[in-house]
């Protein structure tokens, strides 16, 4: 199991109703490969616009049932891969960056972004913690703009974990570095994901998400 702890097993994530989140995941994942330009804001300056032309969603429903097939629960999402070289903006991070030199976020960490990939990082000591990891990846791939994905798991809760952040209901991360099981060319080291609190996720001028809400009728 992935960076799993005791209370994740016994509370949180792992209590939602899977099968029930099933259809918003798939919808989203519809929109994402029918898609071609998404833009997500948040209330703290997050406005960042990147290509998903011809790129499919990727409905990560926590459960399985077939033979020799696999997902991570707690996790609930639906993901999508960006064209590289597409994504520009802002993302100010607030919600978490798993990994156990950063883990919830206490000051907002700004990234700059431009052609695809992080040129900037700026904010307190986890800033500079996330400079110094990626950095000493020692390949500029790790930069690189890799996943836009939504999170679905209502029972999730921020705790410094990979697969229960991505998870929490109505937020968002964005994922850095390798991104070749979401159908895009980025060989990396690495893969991070970085959470993103009350966003607004816009695809192709249709609002699926406002500030952490999802938007029924789009979802339709």
């Amino acid at each position: 199991m992935v960076d799993y702890d005791e209370q994740m097993l016994v509370a949180g994530g792992l209590m939602a109703d899977f099968f029930g989140m099933r259809p918003v995941a798939e919808r989203i994942s519809e929109i994402f490969t029918q898609g071609r330009r998404a833009e997500v804001t948040s209330p703290l300056g997050t406005r960042v616009v990147m290509d998903i032309t011809g790129r499919s969603g990727f409905p990560q429903l926590g459960t399985r049932r077939e033979p020799g097939t696999t997902y991570s629960p707690p996790d609930i999402e639906t993901a999508v891969g960006p064209l590289e070289g597409t994504a520009e903006g802002i993302i100010i991070v607030d919600g978490s960056i798993p990994h156990p030199d950063i883990g919830v976020i206490e000051e907002p960490i700004e990234l700059s972004v431009s052609k695809g990939r992080i040129v900037e990082i700026e904010g307190g000591k986890q800033a500079q913690a996330l400079r110094k990891l990626l950095d000493g990846a020692g390949e500029d791939s790790v930069y690189v703009v890799a996943e836009l994905g939504i999170g679905l798991n209502p029972q999730a809760r921020l705790c410094g974990r990979m697969l229960e952040d991505e998870g929490v209901y109505g937020s968002v991360h964005f994922g850095f570095g390798d991104n070749r099981s979401l159908g895009g060319v980025t060989k990396a080291p690495m893969h991070l994901d970085a959470v993103i609190l009350k966003p607004t996720v816009t695809v192709d001028g249709v609002t699926i998400l406002r500030e952490g809400e999802f938007i029924k009728e789009a979802l339709r």
